[in-house]
């Protein structure tokens, strides 16, 4: 029945008679029941190869995704002419059979400019160019500096850029395809000599500048893409017309590898949307009886005697507020580091020491604290999972008491005021505080100083109790800045750098902090003896250092917040 359908064209009878099959475009039908028809055959001779099969699946998915992105169709049907025009000068030729498949050729990517120039469809219909570095080059360069080696699109290779040459590199990109009004991120496009133990960010610390400015700019970081290659970002503009002309001087590197430099590549900007997690007052209390933890009221009796309540409702109103609850493994009081004990001490306490019969659990450069602080914030999402703060006190990111201030504005009236080049974290996280089974992050909360020209480059987190090639990571408290090109009157001489992928970008919280995403905790359970073990704690030893080893003064640091992600 299906097979004389088929020839019959009638396969919509079949497919369609049942309303709950979403409608499929004809030209993907098609493609489908084609290649489902040749498998049936009963010859096993005239039946095609398994290649073939996969392929024509393969670009009828391909085929599919695009036709059901109606800003896309929409641009294609508008310039499908234009693009018909285009592809006569296609260096190699290209070879398609109708018209969806020089839909899914244009968005890979075809070769145009004598094989020089990449020309390529984004999922909006947007143009994308890369310009090969050989055409880009002035500077003098020789054959044997480029290599077939890095599987480049470009049939010339990519160039060697050693990694100690101070020779600065002359460059004119000229683009030839850009989409007039639309945005686009500049970037260097390569691949790292060597590539073992890579992460997903790398400090290449490339300087640049515009032929004729006087000051440099830096691209801190490379970021691995999910085509194979790396990128640095160097400019952002918004073109009025196709060709563009950027003369770009490079100045050098600092990384121990060379790269092999494929091209510039000019990719129209992808804005990051924001989701808004505020909830509507009514939803926040939707099934709050379910989201209630076991155990609210062992941690409300950590709280101080302001914290009140007389039903369950009142408690879970006030959980999800937050609290400040004490360290319970403090009840007795702490010791904590202080370099400047002795200066804080009684002169005779060594005479009261020997005369006391009870003996203290002293040490030093040790000081009992007050056992009643609350050095804690605890509070539930709105999922009901549990989250909370540690102060910076309780986090020990101090180093000595000058370094504590009384801070209103904080919930522990209290901050660090840190003059340094690095933030030490060591503290732990409390199981009766965090959710099971639950995925959290763990963000630095902060405020940053009036002068911030001193941190503007990458910190590099250490996870100092992890041995994996997953311990470091990148970070950055100011939001990393990348210059527009030839900005208009009244425009940004720079744009926040538009990258996805990196977790450690800063961002402005409600209660007027900044906080920024420094390390993930999975709360996990094993199994021993047949008995299920939770741990009471985990261990955090976090260092934070800035990656151009310059001094930083005045960041306020009013803790570390676990959320769950």
């Amino acid at each position: 029945m299906w097979i004389k359908s088929y020839e019959e064209n009638r396969l919509n009878d079949i497919i369609f008679k049942n309303s709950n099959n979403k409608p499929m475009h004809q030209r993907v039908l098609n493609r489908f029941s084609g290649i489902a028809y040749q498998c049936l055959i009963q010859s096993r001779e005239d039946r095609p190869e398994m290649a073939y099969v996969v392929t024509e699946l393969e670009i009828a998915l391909n085929i599919l995704e695009l036709l059901q992105n109606e800003e896309f169709i929409g641009k294609w049907n508008e310039q499908l002419h234009e693009y018909q025009q285009m592809i006569k000068t296609a260096e190699p030729p290209l070879n398609y059979k109708s018209e969806d498949e020089l839909m899914i050729l244009m968005s890979k990517g075809v070769l145009f400019n004598g094989g020089k120039t990449l020309f390529s469809l984004n999922k909006k219909g947007e143009h994308c160019e890369m310009i090969s570095i050989a055409e880009c080059l002035v500077s003098d360069v020789k054959r044997h500096d480029f290599s077939s080696q890095y599987n480049s699109r470009f049939a010339v290779g990519t160039y060697l850029y050693f990694y100690a040459d101070k020779d600065v590199k002359i460059t004119h990109v000229r683009t030839q395809f850009l989409s007039p009004g639309i945005t686009y991120t500049v970037n260097l496009v390569f691949k790292f000599t060597y590539t073992e133990d890579k992460a997903r960010c790398e400090p290449i610390y490339l300087k640049y500048k515009l032929e004729g400015e006087t000051e440099s700019s830096i691209s801190h970081l490379a970021c691995d893409r999910d085509d194979g290659w790396w990128m640095c970002e160097l400019y952002q503009l918004t073109c009025d017309q196709r060709i563009v002309h950027l003369p770009i001087l490079f100045e050098g590197f600092n990384h121990s590898n060379s790269i092999q430099v494929e091209g510039i590549e000019f990719k129209p900007l992808v804005n990051v949307e924001h989701i808004d997690e505020k909830q509507p007052i009514s939803n926040l209390y939707a099934n709050w009886e379910e989201k209630m933890p076991t155990d609210f009221e062992d941690i409300m009796k950590r709280s101080d005697n302001s914290v009140r309540w007389t039903t369950k409702e009142e408690a879970y109103t006030i959980i999800r507020k937050g609290f400040l609850i004490s360290d319970e493994k403090t009840e007795g009081g702490i010791l904590e580091h202080d370099a400047n004990l002795e200066d804080k001490l009684a002169t005779d306490y060594k005479v009261i020491k020997k005369l006391s019969k009870i003996r203290l659990p002293w040490k030093r450069n040790k000081h009992i604290i007050d056992s009643k602080k609350r050095d804690i914030w605890f509070s539930l999402d709105k999922n009901g999972k549990k989250c909370h703060m540690i102060s910076s006190r309780k986090a020990g990111i101090w180093r000595s008491h000058k370094d504590i201030k009384s801070f209103p504005e904080s919930r522990f009236g209290e901050a660090v005021l840190l003059d340094s080049d690095y933030i030490l974290i060591k503290t732990e996280v409390q199981t009766q505080l965090v959710s099971s089974q639950t995925k959290y992050a763990c963000y630095l909360v902060y405020k940053l100083p009036e002068y911030q020209s001193r941190i503007v480059a990458p910190f590099l987190v250490e996870n100092t109790l992890c041995y994996s090639e997953e311990k470091n990571w990148y970070i950055y408290l100011t939001s990393p800045q990348t210059p527009v090109f030839r900005p208009k009157a009244g425009q940004n001489t720079h744009n926040s750098l538009n990258w996805l992928k990196l977790k450690g970008l800063p961002r402005q919280r409600n209660d007027g902090w900044m906080e920024v995403q420094i390390w993930e905790l999975e709360t996990t359970t094993t199994i021993k003896g047949g008995w299920m073990e939770v741990p009471t704690t985990f261990n955090v030893r976090l260092t934070l250092t800035l990656c151009d080893q310059k001094k930083f003064s005045g960041l306020i640091i009013e803790g570390i917040e676990f959320r769950p992600l």
